[in-house]
């Protein structure tokens, strides 16, 4: 018996050895890239047709760990986007420890990508290079059927596995979007995972850059945070979640905008399909907001939101820039104004709750108080309802945006009640020209996918009325007389040193019809002068054609030369035509003052025929009396 088990365990020590010399040798006694064809044709099935190529070195190794390399792996592309592969990565690397292949409990080193290259293309008809690919997983995917069904014995499935990391190196992202017209690419793409311990925490950070052509921005975003896994509930939760993002570019006047988003708990439940982040801090250039956010549904989601903020300056995060000018060439106009619903595309399906609520809002120089949105989604119609209080007035809203239509319609509802007029012209004229209180109703429709669509596709109706009115800065008489101004005599009414006129009132109608704003019934009183105004305003071309009337109602002169006239009541026409920016302003008062003078004359001359012709009659009347005189004698 001692004798057949020093032979047995002999022999069990020699197969061993032999074993581990063979498995040591191996590398050496084959090289895998003699089995790339056989490699290629076992992954090829999950690539829906596409092309793959390993113009890259494979290397194996053993001890002490059984590890794979594999150099530069090119993924071909679909069917019609062949100009650039879909993707490749210049580096692969995976090891396991040989020994911990015996246990339940294999341990895996570091899992490195490095070098990935992404090319996502949308062609001008909207035909992509990918949903083939998710189409495929779709139908073919067992861990995807695993981890979304609602089974009860469809728990996720974690592996019992040590990894000691994850980490995908400089990968970038490229998204050429020829529908839209747009390049997005997401570069120096960096992500850490691990150490991995079966369920316990995991720590994730990563960094990448962003930018965008039609946005005209960039980004520089770094993120944090420790993943927590609960298979046997399908729950995912993200602890301590921090995203730092750094926006800069063109649309922004080249200003960089520091923005941070903390969720100290985000928890998203695959089974039940939902992810909650109650709550969240928001932080835009140090302005400090909380929130909450809970969705429900991935597929039709239904979302309930909130945001409060005590200050948004928007004049400080959006650039100051005046409104945009079509571009021509010949007589076709070219609409270079940016698609400004994409964002909204996603609640096509969704039903969606929400309000925004801030203490004080900055916008143009213009301040809001107590400004409270609701918004509403369902069935693809997106509702804003804002108000808020401007001084001691009050603003009402109510914006509706039917995504489902192609082109997006939008209607609009827009109420001013009792709002102070200089802080509004402040705002949009840099000056503080006009004072009183205005109330306004404003009712607006119009469909487009981008600005300038919107702006000639624009339609609708608002009213409008200003009391106690006071122009200041210059007299309406200055304005409107311009080089004759000085040539008057006129009482002039001062106020803190300026020239002003007070109206009563001011009102009238714009109708907007294709785009283009029409008014034909302004009027303006007061106990100096009465205004009457007719014309109209393109608001995509950005031009005006206006014909102001003014009507002193007290004693008025002017002198030109050695002649004087009287304005009282007369109806003295100024005309305004040209680009908003620099209008051109004439009207013809030498003209009314010729005429005037001209009246005069034609009056005298008539007096004079008259007392001539009246003379004549007086005289011949005498020559008759004297005449039936003689007759009797």
């Amino acid at each position: 018996m001692k004798r057949f088990l020093k032979w047995f365990f002999g022999i069990l020590f020699l197969l061993i050895i032999l074993a581990v010399g063979a498995v040591i040798s191996l590398p050496y006694l084959i090289d895998p890239n003699d089995y790339k064809p056989q490699i290629i044709a076992q992954l090829k099935p999950y690539l829906h047709g596409r092309d793959l190529k390993i113009p890259g070195k494979i290397k194996l190794s053993i001890i002490p760990w059984l590890g794979v390399e594999i150099g530069d792996t090119v993924i071909g592309n679909a069917d019609g986007f062949v100009l650039k592969p879909f993707m490749t990565i210049k580096q692969s690397r995976a090891h396991v420890r040989l020994l911990s292949l015996l246990t339940k409990t294999p341990e895996i080193g570091s899992l490195d990508i490095s070098g990935v290259v992404v090319n996502l293309q949308r062609d001008a008809e909207g035909r992509n290079n990918w949903s083939d690919l998710m189409a495929a997983n779709a139908t073919a995917s067992p861990l995807k059927k695993v981890a979304l069904s609602n089974a009860p014995a469809a728990a996720m499935v974690i592996p019992s596995l040590k990894v000691e990391g994850i980490h995908l190196k400089d990968a970038t992202i490229n998204f050429d979007d020829q529908k839209n017209k747009n390049d997005i690419i997401i570069s120096k793409l960096n992500v850490d995972a691990g150490p991995i311990n079966q369920l316990q925490p995991i720590p994730l950070r990563g960094q990448l850059n962003y930018y965008s052509k039609t946005q005209g921005l960039v980004a520089a975003s770094a993120f944090a945070t420790t993943v927590a896994l609960t298979p046997a509930e399908k729950r995912i939760n993200l602890q301590q979640l921090v995203i730092n993002t750094n926006v800069a570019g063109e649309t922004l006047n080249n200003k960089t905008i520091n923005t941070s988003l903390k969720v100290p708990d985000l928890k998203i439940n695959l089974g039940e399909e939902t992810v909650d982040a109650k709550p969240f801090q928001l932080s835009l250039d140090k302005m400090q907001s909380d929130g909450y956010l809970h969705l429900h549904k991935f597929s039709n989601p239904s979302i309930r939101m909130g945001l409060n903020m005590q200050t948004l300056d928007l004049d400080s995060l959006l650039p100051a820039t005046p409104a945009p000018v079509p571009a021509t060439t010949g007589d076709k106009d070219i609409d270079t104004s940016p698609a400004i619903f994409a964002a909204l595309l996603p609640l096509k399906t969704a039903d969606m709750q929400g309000t925004l609520t801030f203490k004080k809002l900055l916008y143009h120089h213009l301040q809001f108080d107590d400004v409270r949105v609701n918004l509403l989604a369902r069935g693809g119609l997106v509702s804003a309802l804002p108000e808020a209080k401007i001084a001691q007035g009050s603003y009402e809203g109510n914006i509706q945006i039917d995504v489902k239509q192609r082109p997006v319609s939008v209607r609009l509802h827009q109420s001013l009640r009792d709002v102070p007029m200089g802080p509004l012209a402040l705002a949009f004229t840099g000056k503080e020209t006009i004072t009183g209180t205005v109330n306004l109703d404003g009712q607006f429709f119009s469909q487009g996918n981008t600005l300038d669509e919107l702006t000639r596709q624009l339609n609708g109706d608002a009213t409008f009325n200003i009391r106690d009115v006071q122009l200041t800065v210059m007299d309406v008489e200055q304005l409107v007389l311009q080089k004759w101004y000085d040539k008057l005599q006129l009482a002039e009414k001062q106020e803190k040193g300026k020239k002003v006129t007070a109206f009563d009132s001011m009102r009238g109608t714009i109708r907007v019809q294709s785009g283009v704003a029409f008014n034909h019934d302004f009027t303006a009183v007061s106990q100096r002068v009465h205004l009457t105004g007719s014309g109209q305003a393109n608001l995509y071309k950005h031009t005006v054609n206006y014909t102001l009337v003014t009507i002193p109602k007290k004693s008025l002169m002017v002198k030109l030369g050695n002649s004087s006239v009287d304005l009282k009541d007369k109806r003295l026409p100024t005309y305004i035509n040209g680009p908003w920016a620099q209008p051109e302003i004439k009207n013809d008062l030498g003209g009314l003052v010729r005429d005037d003078v001209q009246s005069k004359v034609d009056e005298k001359k008539q007096a004079a025929q008259e007392s001539v012709k009246s003379r004549v009659e007086e005289e011949k009347a005498k020559l008759q009396d004297k005449l039936k005189g003689l007759l009797k004698r």
